[in-house]
């Protein structure tokens, strides 16, 4: 679902939710014995029927909870089959994406994972296409640094001139992986990796293997 599309559904559940607190406190219940309903205690529901606001945007699981808390069946407003967790555990493989001379560490085994919010992952892409990737080198500096992890969206494979990318290019067993932005002179077609560093543009050679792995879209680093 898309976040606009969320976002109308968590209103619509928001407000029957308010709507059933005050029909729950007209018919007696007390604003201790709603909190302890939904999760939360008697100021905060008092804060929510008085002021309506203070728990209108949450994770799916806060609200759903909040809904079945208050007798309000879930599925009214959400599609329980997809996936609202909060945050996306991402495959952090031990490929190396070279920032120089290029790698040829490309393994796809997944190492670890990292979290992300799930919200704020919706809009890159599939959340089955992200991953999670080791930067090595000082040519992509200062826009990603060495040793960064970097986060790919393995689904997004049309190039953008100028957009950085995970590519392969070499010939047959020399090929190798890099992190580097794109250098387009037509749609469709691209003719050099750049580096940020000093601005080099390597050229792609004809008849050489190139593929596009995926774009990056973040990265970050220990200090």
């Amino acid at each position: 679902m898309a976040k606009k599309q969320q976002n109308i559904a968590q209103d619509a559940a928001w407000a029957a939710f308010l709507k059933r607190l005050h029909r729950l406190f007209d018919e007696g219940k007390t604003y201790d014995e709603l909190g302890k309903m939904t999760g939360t205690d008697r100021n905060v529901v008092w804060e929510w029927m008085h002021k309506g606001k203070g728990g209108k945007r949450v994770a799916f699981e806060t609200m759903r909870d909040r809904l079945l808390g208050v007798g309000i069946d879930p599925s009214e407003f959400f599609d329980l089959n997809s996936d609202y967790s909060e945050y996306t555990k991402v495959p952090w493989l031990e490929a190396t994406a070279s920032m120089g001379g290029g790698s040829v560490e490309t393994s796809k085994s997944v190492t670890a994972h990292l979290a992300f919010r799930t919200d704020w992952l919706r809009p890159y892409g599939k959340l089955s296409g992200m991953v999670v990737i080791n930067a090595s080198g000082d040519s992509m500096s200062p826009t990603i640094p060495d040793r960064a992890v970097v986060l790919i969206n393995e689904e997004d494979k049309i190039p953008v001139n100028n957009g950085i990318f995970f590519v392969c290019y070499g010939n047959g067993e020399n090929s190798h992986i890099y992190l580097k932005r794109l250098r387009m002179e037509k749609p469709g077609k691209v003719t050099h990796l750049i580096s940020d560093i000093d601005g080099y543009e390597m050229p792609l050679k004809p008849g050489e293997y190139f593929e596009i792995i995926g774009r990056a879209i973040w990265f970050g680093k220990e200090l």
